[in-house]
This record gives C-alpha cells, structure tokens and sequence, in this order.
C-alpha cells in the first residue's frame, strides 16, 4: 500500500506523491476499460459456473 503513494523506480529514487497515483489512475481511460471488462467477465462468469454446477452435479 505504501508504495502507491509514492513515486518509485526500481534502482532510482523514492519520492512521496501522495494521492497524486490514484488521481492519474482516475483519470486514465485504459484503467476504466480494465474494470469494465474485469466486472463483464465476473458478472457473466460466476453465474454460469454455478449454474453449471448446478445442473450437472460431479
């Protein structure tokens, strides 16, 4: 957790940013396409699994 509020490069410098990471991590589209896509899988995963375990018991 410590180091999301920092800025760290392996081998460099460690500097504190505080919540400068996760306002950038707001602002960046690719990360809002990565959660949707993760919350599409789970939502139609785990329904199906357990509608298949469901169904066809082993």
């Amino acid at each position: 957790m410590f180091l999301g509020f920092t800025d760290y490069t392996i081998g460099g410098d460690t500097g504190l940013v505080g919540l400068e990471n996760f306002r950038r991590l707001l602002d960046d589209p690719t990360f809002w396409s990565a959660l949707r896509v993760t919350v599409v899988f789970t939502a139609l995963s785990v329904p199906l699994s357990m509608l298949r375990r469901w169904a066809w018991p082993c």
